[in-house]
């Protein structure tokens, strides 16, 4: 399985290849996927959210949406969930809102976790 890094302008490598998958940065901080687990680095590759996530999505408004134990919720830029992971999809936040659903509810919620 080929591992990945991350390159500067000139091409040469700033952080070396590691990742099973690496992610854009979005607000200083890249999603990458090591053995399965995600979490997040900051632009010197050190892990500022540890490996924890089956998934995670890119930062928006400061929240990302992970999934624990198949359920989705949002963290914080500390790795702190502030949305619990109940629901079954979960997007990125635009304008204040995102897009969720659970097993039985669809619809938008604000960055404390509220339906709207």
């Amino acid at each position: 399985m080929s591992k990945y890094g991350y390159i500067d302008k000139s091409g040469n490598f700033v952080i070396p290849t590691r990742f099973d998958t690496p992610g854009y940065y979005t607000d200083g901080l890249a999603a990458v996927e090591v053995d399965g687990k995600c979490g997040f680095i900051d632009k010197r590759g050190n892990f500022v959210i540890p490996l924890q996530f089956e998934y995670v999505g890119d930062f928006s408004e400061g929240l990302a949406a992970v999934s624990i134990d198949g359920k989705y919720g949002y963290i914080n830029r500390a790795g702190t969930v502030v949305i619990p992971p109940t629901f079954k999809n979960a997007d990125y936040f635009s304008d204040g809102l995102a897009h969720v659903r659970t097993e039985t509810t669809e619809g938008y919620i604000n960055t404390d976790g509220e339906w709207h």
